[in-house]
């Protein structure tokens, strides 16, 4: 947009007066369509005036106002006239209300108060003319308080005259006295800020609204959604500078998830004493949860409490049955291509694998095996033979969590309240055994294995107990999508280490991520400072408004963002291995074997997403299709088909059948 602010720039030095559209040029609001300000008035009007779908009326009554009227316009006393003449009583008080409403949702645009101290700074005549049905006097306080300080304002409100017609341009040309020749008008409406005062012989700049530059433009089915959707535009297409393309995925993606996630806890936990944001997830979900306590004037204790499930959940393994400790500690995700050696096991235990070589000799094993369920069995019964090692170490860790949650003030309050993304509760089950107290937990999602421990001291918001499906499935298919939303800029919280007289958290490397993850969560934040603003509005808005923007994101898969998320690194297991959650092929790989393609893009961080290395968008974009097409699909298929598969085929044709139609399906 800087290109655009120097062009608009150089032309404003070629004229004398410079006049601006008011709405969507000048000011802004943060709804998407005018008349979602309506919206904000139903709940108003129906529990005073028992007015049904008040917004409805509304719209209906400014239509009836204009018939008749001077080129059609109308004012807004002539509007609830209307109104007066259906509904009797009130009237007065809803339009004070309408214009208390518009106040609150109406901003400055930055990007074009900019371009207006500009000529003012220029020495330039400024004036602004608006088609619009609010009275006159309102409009100059409102530009006013936004910060314009103009030569004239003129309303077709006033004298029913309109730009769309050149009348209110001509209107304006004789109460100003103005050279045509040396006039330029600035507005976002195509016809009557553009093409009227063109065929008068007046310059005109058109300027695209930020719904026309945003593809948001009115797709929004709620007044919230419409809050949501317009702060984030606004934002984005009115920025003073050039956006990096994670502040623009944090304040259009990320704010709304965490803002609709903290408003949530806080709606639960507001008479609450304390409350514990566990990291890493917590960490940008406590700066937004400490901003609705300032808004709303609450004081309760909020800490970041430094943890993971290894460096929490480990310890607590002393305590437990030898079995239940070698499954946690063998613990692997094959879905998500874990790999964890049997050295990354003993080194999270701080056991040196090379005091243990006769032991793998014993059990014909090494410390750069890779578990799998071939070898799980052996592995286990290697720790088990060393298992006394391994309890000393477990004791030692715990006596020293047991120390930092000390200095955490954890034994000060009779309940614990901790926030965490989910999923199952292992930090909030190992904190029972760590402190032996009730531990209530806040979780964006929780599944149905919670332990029992903890499944009815715990809520869960997008999904409880994977409640309601259709959410649960939308997250669980891309759970790392989320969890890295709400990751924090430090490392995972490896273990705990005396130093000095305190008792500090050791964190693993996340430089890699560490630049993206502050830029998207520093927008997202400061976004949900704004929407901060419609905290009555909001309050009640539904998870999937801020879910579906989300998953929308994540099923469009486009190039650039593909591109962008290749950068993330996360990793999956105790040796500290990094991968991409995009994963990048050479096309020589591909046609190889296609069956471990897809099963590789399966299993990718970022679920079905791929690049291929040396192509460019319209390149790859040509190979995806041809890679997903029936006709490929289907060759791989039989491509893979054994003997014994063929015989299962013969025997359960239904499935089989089934089968190939689900891959022409998702073709």
């Amino acid at each position: 947009m800087q290109e655009e602010f120097q062009k608009l720039k150089k032309l404003i030095d070629q004229y004398d007066v410079v006049s601006f559209d008011v709405f969507d040029t000048l000011l802004l609001r943060n709804v998407l369509k005018p008349t979602d300000v309506f919206l904000a008035m139903n709940e108003y009007a129906l529990e005073q005036y028992r007015i049904v779908d008040f917004a409805e009326e509304r719209i209906l009554a400014e239509a009836k106002s204009r018939v008749g009227h001077e080129n059609n316009e109308t004012t807004l006393e002539d509007i609830y006239e209307v109104l007066a003449s259906k509904f009797h009583q009130g009237m007065q008080k809803l339009m004070e209300k309408e214009l208390q409403l518009e106040t609150k949702f109406l901003v400055v645009n930055p990007w074009m108060h900019e371009i207006y101290e500009y000529a003012r700074k220029k020495k330039k005549r400024v004036l602004a003319i608006s088609d619009m049905y609010l009275p006159r006097d309102y409009i100059v306080q409102i530009l006013k308080d936004q910060g314009y300080d103009l030569d004239a304002v003129y309303v077709s409100s006033t004298n029913f005259q309109v730009k769309g017609n050149q009348s209110l341009f001509h209107y304006v040309q004789n109460k100003e006295d103005i050279d045509l020749t040396k006039w330029i008008h600035i507005g976002d409406n195509r016809i009557s800020d553009y093409e009227s005062p063109k065929s008068m012989g007046i310059e005109a700049y058109h300027y695209k609204s930020v719904g026309q530059r945003s593809g948001f433009q009115n797709q929004s089915n709620t007044l919230a959604e419409s809050i949501f959707k317009a702060v984030s535009q606004n934002a984005i297409y009115t920025s003073l500078r050039d956006l990096s393309e994670w502040e623009v995925f944090g304040i259009r993606y990320v704010a709304p998830l965490y803002y609709s996630f903290t408003n949530w806890i806080y709606q639960l936990t507001k008479h609450k004493d304390n409350i514990y944001f566990l990291a890493r997830d917590g960490y940008a979900v406590k700066q937004v949860y400490e901003m609705f306590m300032k808004k709303l004037n609450k004081n309760i204790d909020t800490y970041y409490l430094y943890c993971s499930r290894a460096s929490f959940q480990i310890p607590t393994l002393s305590d437990k049955e030898k079995a239940f400790a070698l499954d946690v500690l063998t613990r692997f995700n094959p879905t998500m291509n874990q790999k964890v050696k049997i050295e990354s096991i003993l080194k999270s235990l701080e056991l040196d694998p090379a005091h243990y070589k006769k032991e793998f000799q014993n059990f014909g094993l090494n410390k750069d095996v890779v578990l799998d369920n071939e070898n799980l069995y052996r592995v286990k019964k290697f720790l088990s033979y060393i298992y006394e090692d391994i309890l000393e170490k477990l004791q030692q860790k715990k006596s020293v969590v047991q120390m930092y949650l000390k200095s955490m003030h954890l034994d000060q309050y009779d309940t614990i309240n901790i926030v965490d993304i989910g999923w199952a509760g292992s930090t909030q089950f190992a904190l029972y055994d760590l402190l032996d107290k009730s531990i209530i937990g806040y979780y964006f999602g929780t599944r149905k294995n919670m332990y029992d421990d903890v499944k009815y001291n715990s809520f869960g918001y997008m999904f409880d107990a994977e409640e309601p499906k259709h959410r649960y499935k939308k997250i669980d298919d891309n759970i790392m999508m989320y969890e890295f939303i709400f990751s924090a800029p430090h490392g995972s919280t490896l273990g705990f280490k005396k130093e000095k007289k305190k008792v500090v958290p050791i964190l693993g490397d996340n430089s890699i991520n560490s630049k993206f993850i502050e830029q998207f969560q520093a927008s997202a934040i400061q976004i949900c400072q704004e929407y901060l603003m419609y905290y009555d509005e909001l309050k009640f808005a539904s998870p999937d408004i801020a879910l579906d923007n989300y998953h929308e994101f994540i099923e469009r898969k486009r190039y650039a963002d593909l591109q962008m998320f290749s950068k993330v690194k996360e990793s999956v297991g105790y040796d500290g291995a990094k991968i991409s959650f995009v994963p990048s092929f050479k096309v020589e790989e591909i046609k190889e074997d296609l069956s471990e393609f897809y099963h590789l893009i399966n299993t990718a961080l970022w679920k079905n997403s791929f690049l291929i290395d040396g192509k460019n968008e319209k390149e790859y974009l040509l190979i995806q299709k041809e890679l997903f097409s029936k006709k490929t699909r289907i060759r791989c298929l039989f491509k893979n088909i054994r003997f014994k598969t063929i015989l299962k085929a013969i025997r359960y044709p239904r499935t089989t059948i089934r089968k190939i139609k689900m891959i022409l399906k998702n073709d």
